[in-house]
């Protein structure tokens, strides 16, 4: 097996050049500008591990040094929709030289590759859910042809009695009704809310403006009840982002989701993306595909 050579960089612009020149650039979570708007407004430094053969790039381990619980993570902290490590080919049994380049405790997500590293094996965290969107012609039609008959009937029956018994709007892409998307989120979440940071209600100001994006807010007899958001990437993925709802109104965190789905069916998008974990179980009930995601923890050296 060939043997490589080493260095860790720390430069944001060589660690972009080098992302962008390894990047499958397949799923949202490849997007350099995607995991570098979340990166940027954490307390932490760059640790991107790069290998090569010569002067060659054969492998890329991005990662970052996270000061307050002295340890490296992933970079951006997010899990990788498919593998954390980035192998050039005829470089893909050289995964153990990236990790053994790691000399202090690590918690590395690995995407859906169960890396191992000597003594140290991957422990499964959570499953990504994700919805191919193929032969459906709207959410009724898809809520029919892939749930199970009774519970079909009993969410098509709740929909229809929300929209029958009241006055229901869609508004689209309102951009500042993003700012009641984290009020809402965070007034039925409070301290488990995502947006209680300010580095993450910041990231996603910037990634709506950054990326293909739609906000949709829900009217409830002339009020605003709800709103939800979506990032459409590569124009045939689309991935959904958080609500935020009154709790007070029955169903309407379910109807939020299946507008944004039916909207990617009628938009013709290949998928619908919706995450690592099941928070509250919706997308367990809503029939997602689910593949298991890995994380390696290492005590340094």
């Amino acid at each position: 097996m060939k043997e490589l050579t080493f260095r860790v960089v720390q430069s944001h612009t060589e660690a972009e050049r080098i992302w962008k020149q390894l990047s499958p650039n397949f799923y949202l979570n490849d997007d350099w500008d995607f995991r570098y708007t979340f990166f940027k407004y954490k307390e932490c430094d760059l640790y991107f591990i790069v290998g090569y053969d010569g002067k060659k790039i054969a492998g890329l381990l991005p990662l970052q040094y996270n000061p307050s619980k002295e340890l490296l993570q992933s970079f951006s902290d997010r899990s990788s929709d498919d593998t954390i490590l980035w192998l050039q080919p005829g470089y893909k049994r050289t995964a153990q030289q990236f990790f053994a380049q790691i000399k202090q405790p690590a918690e590395i997500s690995l995407g859906s590759k169960p890396y191992n590293f000597g003594p140290y094996k991957a422990e499964f965290s959570a499953f990504k859910y994700t919805l191919p969107l193929g032969g459906f012609t709207d959410y009724r039609d898809y809520i029919t042809k892939l749930w199970p008959a009774k519970n079909a009937k009993r969410i098509l029956k709740e929909m229809d009695q929300l929209l029958t018994q009241n006055e229901v709007e869609i508004i689209f892409n309102d951009q500042d009704d993003l700012e009641l998307l984290f009020a809402l989120n965070l007034g039925r979440f409070t301290e488990t809310s995502s947006f209680r940071l300010h580095s993450t209600r910041q990231a996603y100001r910037d990634i709506i403006k950054i990326f293909p994006s739609e906000i949709m807010t829900i009217k409830i007899n002339g009020e605003k009840q709800a709103v939800t958001a979506a990032i459409i990437y590569h124009e045939d993925h689309y991935f959904g982002l958080n609500n935020g709802t009154n709790r007070s109104v029955n169903n309407l965190g379910k109807f939020c989701y299946l507008i944004k789905i039916d909207r990617a069916i009628k938009l013709g998008m290949k998928s619908y993306g919706a995450g690592v974990k099941d928070f509250g179980g919706w997308k367990e009930l809503f029939q997602f595909e689910k593949i298991p995601h890995y994380t390696l923890q290492l005590p340094g050296q």
